[in-house]
């Protein structure tokens, strides 16, 4: 019987709950008709919850790509997003009323939630933002684990199709010269709920993306001054070449004054003399190095996967000489070396 009463008050209308209310309370005494108010209201606020129902939900999650890196400082990306959370919806979950607040939780794929992009066993960090609108202008940090409350402008009724909320990231290009080319990517598990901590919450998962080029560079080259030394006229140079990863890089070195294909050149504008190039991936090789032929790369050498601004710790060494007895004529003998550096 109770059960059947039951069913039946969940389709009776809350006036009409009211109006009987109301002409029952006429054949009651005022003691008995205070406790079966307090009675039937229960019933009724209990019914009534019973009809609300709320959503949490987020839309057009796409993959937050940061791009393509080959040397810049700041490499960033960011993805609108959609948010609904409403409340009070009928039965058929339209006709809703947005509710004011929401939360924003986040964790990475790193060591205790921190937000990271891997490839392989490398891995790069980065920091994580969340804007509760379109864009990055007004953003939070996010950090792991840790809520940010009272976001706004969440939509009702459905997701979309505006957006209104914004996860945007940065990587530092310090993080970025220490590791291996090729394609990162990492995931972000999240969690939207109500701004009071109870209820209903909504779970997602956002992919990062990132590229590094195959990054080089070469600095700390001096100018070469010819010395004798035994038979030869010769001189070298210690200099540092980075290559991201530490993987390994190939060398191609021209000479402007060469008449003949594969030949370095010393020249006064009336005289040349040829001479050799030895080129190494350590310091103060000399003739120990390999022997270059102008034009043509050379490979398989090693370069720091520690960058650099200002050479710290050189890594490669250039080493030339002539023989001494081709020197017939006084005269100034230049040449101009140019150093390709190219990643393998």
């Amino acid at each position: 019987m109770m059960e059947r009463l039951f069913g039946l008050l969940v389709f009776i209308s809350r006036d009409f709950i009211l109006s009987r209310l109301l002409s029952t309370l006429h054949v009651r005494t005022r003691a008995n008709g205070l406790a079966f108010i307090a009675v039937i209201l229960a019933v009724y606020s209990i019914l009534y919850s019973a009809l609300a129902y709320s959503t949490i939900e987020v839309g057009n999650i796409n993959t937050v790509d940061a791009g393509t890196w080959s040397g810049q400082i700041l490499m960033a990306g960011n993805d609108d997003v959609c948010v609904r959370s409403d409340r009070r919806c009928d039965a058929g979950g339209n006709n809703c009323r947005v509710r004011r607040n929401y939360t924003v939780m986040v964790q990475g794929a790193g060591a205790g939630g921190s937000f990271v992009v891997n490839l392989g066993a490398e891995e790069i960090p980065f920091r994580l933002y969340y804007n509760d609108a379109v864009g990055v202008a007004g953003r939070v940090e996010l950090l792991p684990g840790e809520e940010i409350t009272s976001q706004k402008g969440a939509q009702a009724n459905g997701c979309g199709p505006a957006d209104n909320g914004n996860f945007s990231v940065e990587f530092d290009i310090g993080d970025l010269y220490n590791v291996s080319a090729g394609d990162y990517s990492g995931n972000l598990d999240f969690v939207i709920g109500k701004n009071n901590g109870r209820g209903e919450t909504f779970e997602g998962q956002i992919d990062v993306a990132l590229r590094l080029a195959s990054v080089v560079q070469i600095t700390g080259v001096d100018n070469l001054g010819l010395v004798v030394g035994g038979d030869y006229l010769q001189g070298g140079d210690d200099f540092c070449v980075y290559r991201n990863g530490g993987a390994v890089y190939g060398v191609n070195v021209s000479s402007s004054n060469s008449a003949a294909a594969g030949v370095f050149t010393l020249s006064t504008g009336a005289d040349t003399v040829n001479y050799e190039v030895f080129y190494d991936d350590v310091v103060g090789s000399g003739s120990g190095g390999v022997s270059l032929t102008e034009g043509v790369q050379s490979g398989g050498f090693s370069g720091s996967g520690s960058f650099s601004a200002g050479c710290l710790s050189q890594n490669a060494s250039i080493y030339v000489r002539a023989p001494a007895q081709l020197f017939q004529r006084f005269g100034n003998y230049s040449d101009t070396l140019t150093i390709e550096i190219i990643p393998e």
